[in-house]
């Protein structure tokens, strides 16, 4: 077995009480990375509880932080408590994002503002705030959660626009960081399981990938674990294709 050298490392998964964020938790755990993971909710949410419950029971480290990501001010806050509970925040997953639907006709200044809030405002103050706090310590990850939307949605037309915001911030923040030797990537998910799609849709959207399924969160996180990795020591700047073909569909 290939050993990704995550052992004792710290990392920081926003939006991770379920899907994705939930699963790239479970899989840094289990390669012996202490997780701290944020979510939107109540401090004594019970999915977020189960996230951290399930790691621990496997023998991992892990806590969690109830936080509004559309706070500016809550950012400095989220990497204190990280660093109370288990040291300075090596690996940075900005997973966290609002989406709801919306067109040309009913698009308003509350909606757009609350996906750029999160999805782009958020996850570039995280990145500044972590790479402040790794100060004179060379390396570290960055890896930010895109979207195959960004080919164009007409109905998620803010969700699409942050989310291609997010592969530009990727690809700058891969330039500026590089003399730190701060790796940042992006991982653009196809259609993934996770609550949102009917029985309908998801044999639909399974019958239009050259794979002919849907992606699973595991899928995505074994994704984001390897970019974690020593093995990924080479890449950055990259937008990762993980969608099972999902953006070559003809």
């Amino acid at each position: 077995m290939i050993d990704p050298q995550l052992r004792n490392k710290v990392a920081l998964v926003t939006g991770a009480n379920m899907g994705i964020g939930a699963a790239t938790a479970q899989a840094l755990a289990a390669v012996g990375t202490a997780v701290f993971i944020t979510y939107l909710g109540s401090p004594n949410d019970a999915k977020a509880a189960a996230v951290v419950s399930n790691i621990h029971r496997q023998g991992g480290q892990a806590a969690s932080f109830a936080a509004d990501l559309a706070q500016p001010a809550v950012i400095p806050t989220i990497f204190d408590e990280v660093e109370a509970a288990f040291g300075p925040v090596d690996i940075l997953v900005n997973n966290a994002a609002y989406s709801v639907n919306d067109q040309i006709e009913t698009l308003d200044t509350e909606t757009f503002d609350r996906h750029y809030a999160v999805n782009v405002r958020a996850m570039a103050l995280a990145c500044q705030e972590f790479t402040r706090r790794r100060g004179e310590r060379l390396g570290g990850r960055i890896i930010n959660i895109s979207s195959g939307v960004v080919e164009g949605a007409p109905t998620e037309l803010a969700y699409s626009a942050s989310k291609g915001a997010v592969e530009v911030l990727t690809r700058g923040l891969a330039k500026a960081l590089a003399p730190k030797q701060i790796l940042v990537n992006a991982v653009s998910p196809g259609p993934t399981d996770t609550g949102w799609l009917t029985p309908d849709l998801r044999a639909e959207l399974a019958r239009r990938t050259p794979l002919q399924r849907i992606g699973q969160p595991d899928d995505i996180a074994n994704v984001i674990v390897f970019l974690a990795s020593a093995q990924a020591g080479w890449l950055t700047g990259q937008i990762l294709d993980a969608g099972g073909g999902w953006h070559m569909r003809f």
